[in-house]
């Protein structure tokens, strides 16, 4: 991470279990890249999950790319375009989602608020269909 820009890499094991939900186990892959320049923020980012549902494979990839901008003082504004495709298993439902979100920051710390215009919601690498439209984003950096 730098003033200018920072790059984020996770790799996670997932093995759920919940009562009433469906079994899951899987690898969970993700890459995020930020440019700041003056004002704006551009970003984008990538996951792939490699994972059995109930049995059978629920393989999935998704990316977004998010353009951001300080509107004035702590404020700031988003606009974020997502896509995902499945890599093997059942449909997904929506594949694309537009979502713009107002976001406060002081020093690292941010708090947003979200609306999903259309599409899905969350990341789009679950296996159940999230289709919340309201979202709050946090960010804390070290």
């Amino acid at each position: 991470r730098s003033d200018r820009g920072s790059l984020l890499a996770s790799v996670s094991r997932l093995a759920d279990m919940r009562p009433g939900e469906v079994r899951r186990d899987g690898v969970v892959s993700r890459l995020a890249a930020t440019a700041s320049l003056g004002r704006l923020e551009a970003g984008l980012g990538g996951g792939l999950a490699l994972q059995r549902v109930s049995g059978g494979s629920d393989d999935r990839v998704s990316g977004s790319a998010r353009l951001g901008v300080r509107l004035f003082g702590p404020f700031d504004g988003a606009g974020e375009y997502a896509r995902r495709a499945p890599l093997g298993g059942g449909r997904l439902g929506a594949l694309d989602a537009v979502r713009v979100e107002v976001g406060v920051a002081k020093g690292e710390v941010r708090l947003a608020l979200g609306y999903t215009f259309i599409g899905f919601g969350g990341d789009g690498l679950t296996p159940a269909e999230d289709t919340s439209r309201l979202y709050v984003r946090a960010r804390l950096t070290y």
